[in-house]
């Protein structure tokens, strides 16, 4: 009966010892690193941190874009984000955090529907120019008093060759720019609608 008893008490141990409910320094650590390169707009080294490299942000973000410089500008001027808590099992552990920043998905939806009706309305005298101007202007002025995004987000790590490395999650990335990936995936969908019918 003894023996038993070491048995169980034993196996006890190891799993407690394998299932922690903390997260490792190094995963608070690269969270950190990973949400400091999102507001950089550092997106290449955001994708080395993790395991498939998935480039989510790829193509959406032009740096010779006024209107691109000022969107995620905003993004990174406005995140909040703080780590909350997390765990680890084994070869597995996440940080869970708190994402506080503006609802994009929102705000894109309301810029682009003003810009296209000023456009209808004002077509027949519109310039390239007075066109780009237009719609800077009212993203300006929708960044001024936007709707917030609030969230609870998590980062999955697993451990590859003694080293804790980020689970590719598009939701991270969704999460972080405040629906900004949401509002892109919508567009991309109506548009292969249009293509599909025509």
């Amino acid at each position: 009966m003894k023996k038993i008893l070491l048995l169980i008490f034993a196996c006890t141990l190891l799993f407690t010892a394998c299932k922690e409910d903390v997260a490792p320094e190094e995963c608070i650590e690269q969270t950190n690193e990973f949400v400091t390169y999102f507001k950089n707009k550092d997106f290449e080294s955001m994708y080395e941190m993790t395991v498939y490299k998935d480039p989510y942000l790829a193509g959406t973000y032009d740096e010779n874009s006024p209107i691109g410089q000022k969107l995620f500008n905003a993004m990174a001027d406005n995140l909040n984000f703080e780590i909350t808590g997390g765990s680890r099992d084994g070869n597995s552990a996440y940080v869970r955090a708190h994402v506080v920043t503006i609802d994009f998905n929102q705000l894109l939806t309301d810029v682009v529907s003003e810009y296209m009706e000023y456009c209808k309305t004002n077509a027949e005298n519109l310039t390239s120019d007075q066109m780009g101007d237009a719609l800077e202007s009212i993203l300006d002025e929708a960044l001024k008093n936007p709707q917030p995004f609030e969230k609870d987000t998590s980062l999955d790590f697993v451990k590859q060759d003694g080293k804790w490395v980020i689970e590719d999650n598009v939701g991270v990335y969704d999460d972080l720019s405040g629906g900004y990936l949401t509002y892109c995936f919508s567009v991309n969908t109506s548009l292969g609608n249009i293509n599909a019918e025509s």
